[in-house]
C-alpha cells in the first residue's frame, strides 16, 4: 500500500511494530523483515505503539479518540478505550502493573488498567 512509516517503532523479542499513514491506515508488525499481519483500525495513527511487558499486547492511540489493544500475534483488536478526543501522544506501559498511561487532546492524562 501507499503511505509512509511515521513515528517511532516499538520492539520486543525480535518483533518490530510500526504503521503507515495512508488511506487504508494499516498497522503492522515485522519479524525478520517480513510483515506478519496487518490491522486497519479505521482511524489515523500518529502516536508510537507500546508493547506489554510479556509481548502479547500492542497499545496504540488514534485520531478517533480511542486507545486500541491488539493481539501481538494475530493482530485482532482485543479491546478499545474511548478517551474522547484525538490521541497523538505515545502510550507508556508501567511494567510493574501493566497500567497504560496516555495523554489526549482533551488535556487529560488517562490511566487505563489493562
Amino acid at each position: 500500500g501507499e503511505g509512509y512509516i511515521v513515528g517511532y517503532v516499538a520492539a520486543h523479542n525480535g518483533l518490530v511494530i510500526s504503521f503507515l499513514i495512508s488511506q487504508s491506515r494499516p498497522f503492522f508488525p515485522i519479524r525478520e523483515g517480513e510483515v506478519i499481519w496487518q490491522t486497519d483500525i479505521g482511524s489515523r495513527i500518529e502516536a508510537s505503539p507500546a508493547i506489554s511487558s510479556d509481548g502479547l499486547s500492542i497499545y496504540i492511540g488514534a485520531y478517533d479518540g480511542r486507545m486500541y489493544c491488539l493481539d501481538a500475534h494475530e493482530g485482532d483488536i482485543k479491546w478499545t478505550y474511548s478517551c474522547g478526543s484525538v490521541i497523538k501522544s505515545s502510550a507508556y506501559v508501567d511494567k510493574e502493573d501493566e497500567t497504560i498511561w496516555v495523554g489526549c487532546h482533551d488535556k487529560a492524562l488517562y490511566c487505563i488498567l489493562s
